[in-house]
């Protein structure tokens, strides 16, 4: 251990305790679990269902936006949180990730073998995780709209517009 110190005082680290904070910031300031959480979900997502850190980071914020927002509204409406809206949550919740995850493998699988295939089955993950991003964000909207008792039904409705406009095959972008 004398040795080890020795090393590193050669390279102006005061112990191998500073060595491992220099290495690793996020333990100075206990963070470490926390970014090791991230990576790790950052990793299966990516690999199971196709999304990438920052998308993944973006997804995981809407669901708990949904979720946190959801239940500030029941509260401000006076109306009681039941365990049945929260399985309804999780059960929507579960049939996405499935999609995902088998619109993902399957594009994983044809990657290499056969391009049309391939883009077929990315191009409709791309398309659930867009639907699935835009029903989040009308969610949101609507347990804002409760919570704060503004309208934000024009904006709810352009997002809508342009949701069935992709479900029907169309460009978004019509007037």
């Amino acid at each position: 251990m004398k040795f080890i110190n020795s090393f590193v005082n050669d390279f102006g680290f005061a112990s191998s305790q500073a060595v491992l904070e220099s290495l690793f910031p996020s333990s100075r300031h206990g963070l470490s679990p926390i970014v090791f959480l991230m990576g790790v979900l950052s990793a299966v997502c990516s690999s199971l269902f196709g999304m990438e850190g920052l998308l993944t980071f973006a997804f995981v914020n809407a669901l708990f936006l949904e979720f946190v927002s959801g239940i500030v509204a029941s509260k401000v409406s006076n109306v009681p949180m039941k365990s049945k809206r929260m399985f309804r949550f999780l059960f929507k919740l579960f049939i996405v990730m499935n999609v995902l995850f088998i619109l993902w493998q399957f594009c994983e699988a044809y990657k290499s073998k056969n391009v049309l295939v391939y883009q077929l089955f990315l191009g409709l993950h791309t398309l659930v995780i867009v639907v699935q991003a835009l029903e989040y964000l009308v969610s949101i909207l609507e347990n804002l709209q409760v919570i704060t008792g503004k309208s934000t039904s024009r904006l709810s409705g352009a997002i809508n517009k342009v949701l069935n406009r992709l479900l029907n095959g169309q460009n978004p972008n019509q007037s």
